[in-house]
This record gives structure tokens, C-alpha cells and sequence, in this order.
């Protein structure tokens, strides 16, 4: 089997999804890379996903809807000792408000977040690499997204689909020619992606927690219909 083959993701979802600010293929897979191995170097490096320039050929999620965005609130708790250090409660989000903490039972008691779920029937991804090696990392998942050991982004059993696809830059352009992914925009100028995309700074590598941000060609697709997404995914 090529390890460089285009292909197209379904996962059928059990639960509400809290896919964060920009969940993609290669950061999946990566972290069940870490789960199997235990080594953050080897997590990264190992993603069975080819590569353009630094930027690996896997899409951000599209969620199968028709679904709303639904608010999750939940609690952290602090301890003083720890926890309390600048990015914790440093202003977060766009507008830059400071973090909720509970003080009724004592001082930093508790966080309190907010997050944003999906009940999506299911979630597509496509890509290029190894095949056989994303099937592997992917049949047995039991949950993705964020708070997954809370029920959150649960995968009904057997319910993965992947599918070989013709599409030239799968993983980095969607079927219609907007970006799947967040895409250095020197790289999308040099895949010859439009002029038209939306750009933000973002951080285009793995561990994305802790990238370097950058310019970058974003997506403008995120909740889709089945045929729809398949299309994107480039399923004829």
C-alpha cells in the first residue's frame, strides 16, 4: 500500500463534540500516537500524514450537521500551590476577559469555562499518507475532542469509514477550493490557493498548544451536511 494516498474520514458520533478552536487530522492522530508510545518527539514526528513544506496534509474536522453550538460550562479546580500561575489566570479568548473563580468555599476554589459542543451525527476528515497506518491509529477510538474522558466526543463502535480519494491536495484544499486546514499563506501561495481566503494567525504545527503563530489561510467550512462534507472531502 502507497504510503502517500489521498483518502476521506467518517467517525460516527455517540456524543456532543467539543471540537476547541481548530481540531485537525495530524493533531489526532498525534495524540494517539503519544498514547500508544509515550514520547511527545516521537508523537510529532511518527504522524503518518505526508507533509508540504512543514505543514502536514490533514484537514480540520467538519462536523455533519444540521447542529447547533451549545455552551458546556465547566470547573476546574486550583490549587494555590500550583495552579495559580500567569496562564492560568491570565485574560483569555478574543475578548480578552479575565477567567471565572469560584471563591464562595474558600479562596480559588475553582475555574470556571466555557466551551462549545456540537451534537453532530458524525465527523469527516481527509487527508493524504499512510492509509493502513491512520486506519490502525483511528479503528478502536473510542472518543475525540476535547473532555472525551468526560462522554464528550464519544464514537460509536465500528462506525469508522475511510475511502481513497483522487483529490490532489487532500488535507491542505478542500474539494472546492478553500483551505482544509490553517496553511502558512506562503505555502498556500505556493500550492496556488486564492487570494480569497480568510487569513488569521494561528499556529500551523504540532503541538499546537505551544506554536508559534503565524499567518495562515484558515477555513471557512466547519458545519455541513453529509453530502456536502463527502464533496469536501473529495468523494465524488
Amino acid at each position: 500500500m502507497s504510503s502517500d494516498v489521498a483518502f476521506a474520514i467518517r467517525l460516527e458520533l455517540a456524543a456532543p463534540i467539543i471540537p476547541g478552536r481548530r481540531f485537525m487530522l495530524d493533531a489526532l492522530l498525534s495524540g494517539l500516537l503519544f498514547e500508544r508510545l509515550g514520547d511527545a518527539a516521537r508523537a510529532v514526528a511518527e504522524i503518518p500524514l505526508s507533509r508540504h513544506g512543514q505543514t502536514w496534509c490533514g484537514s480540520q474536522a467538519l462536523l455533519e450537521g444540521p447542529c447547533e453550538a451549545v455552551p458546556v460550562v465547566y470547573t476546574m479546580a486550583l490549587r494555590p500551590e500550583r495552579d495559580l500561575a500567569p496562564d492560568n489566570i491570565r485574560p483569555t479568548g478574543r475578548g480578552g476577559r479575565f477567567p471565572s473563580v469560584e471563591t464562595t468555599r474558600g479562596p480559588y476554589q475553582n475555574r470556571m469555562s466555557t466551551m462549545v459542543s456540537y451534537e453532530a451525527a458524525a465527523v469527516w476528515f481527509c487527508g493524504k499518507g499512510d492509509l493502513e497506518a491512520v486506519r490502525s491509529l483511528l479503528e478502536d477510538v473510542p472518543a475525540i475532542g476535547k473532555k472525551r474522558s468526560s462522554g464528550f466526543g464519544a464514537i460509536r463502535p465500528d462506525s469508522l469509514d475511510i475511502e481513497e480519494t483522487s483529490l490532489a491536495l487532500a488535507g491542505l484544499v478542500f474539494a472546492d477550493g478553500t483551505p482544509a486546514r490553517a496553511v502558512p499563506v506562503e505555502t498556500w501561495k505556493a500550492i496556488g490557493g486564492g487570494s480569497d481566503a480568510e487569513l488569521a494567525s494561528e499556529a500551523a504545527v504540532p503541538p499546537y498548544w505551544q506554536g508559534v503563530r503565524e499567518t495562515c489561510a484558515v477555513p471557512s467550512h466547519l458545519i455541513v451536511d453529509r453530502a456536502q462534507a463527502g464533496r469536501l472531502a473529495g468523494l465524488d
